[in-house]
């Protein structure tokens, strides 16, 4: 099985191709959907620009974790913050080449 994954998606837009692919494409082609991320995104700092964007596209990820077929994560905690949307959840820690 193949898989595309979403990372970072919030908006309404991304959402409406997620939901296209998982109707129309998904069982045509035997591939899973998975949605990435290495951050809180319920829980942005007040001094990262992107944080309006995430608060208002709440909503829309929320549905979006809720669709795929699986999450992957950076860390156990996140893996906890997202359980509530979609029980398939892989860490997948970050890692940087020794030399960097």
């Amino acid at each position: 099985m193949s898989f595309v994954k979403f990372q970072r998606s919030a908006t309404e837009d991304q959402l409406s191709i997620i939901m296209h692919f998982k109707k129309n494409i998904q069982k045509q082609t035997n591939t899973g959907l998975l949605y990435e991320s290495d951050d809180n995104l319920f829980n942005i700092p007040d001094s990262n620009f992107a944080r309006d964007y995430y608060i208002k596209n709440h909503k829309n990820i929320e549905k979006m974790l809720r669709i795929v077929d699986g999450i992957t994560v950076s860390t156990g905690y996140l893996k906890k913050v997202y359980m509530k949307y979609n029980k398939n959840i892989s860490v997948v820690k970050n890692r940087l080449c020794k030399f960097l």
